[in-house]
């Protein structure tokens, strides 16, 4: 009987769990190219953008997946109140 920890092999089979990363060169890039939505047009929110089917947000260093089914229902409904308008209603 070997009690020594085996390694696990790596696989690509295993599904990734964390947030994707995105730097922001390539953010820039997909912005130049249509594919990158903001919050709204003022500034102060432009840390957040949509793109691929997801809310990032911004860093000094690229831009960070929001994973959160919660946030992204908030920035989804932030989005089309600020789209109409009406921030605040």
């Amino acid at each position: 009987m070997n009690d020594k920890p085996q390694p696990v092999p790596a696989t690509t089979d295993i599904p990734t769990t964390g947030p994707r990363i995105i730097s922001r060169a390539v953010m820039d890039d997909h912005a130049a190219a249509g594919r990158v939505v903001p919050l709204s047009p003022a500034d102060r929110h432009r840390i957040y953008v949509h793109y691929d089917n997801a809310w990032w947000i911004a860093d000094p260093h690229g831009y960070l997946e929001i994973t959160s089914p919660q946030q992204t229902t908030k920035l989804d409904r932030w989005h089309q109140r600020v789209a109409r308008g009406a921030l605040w209603d």
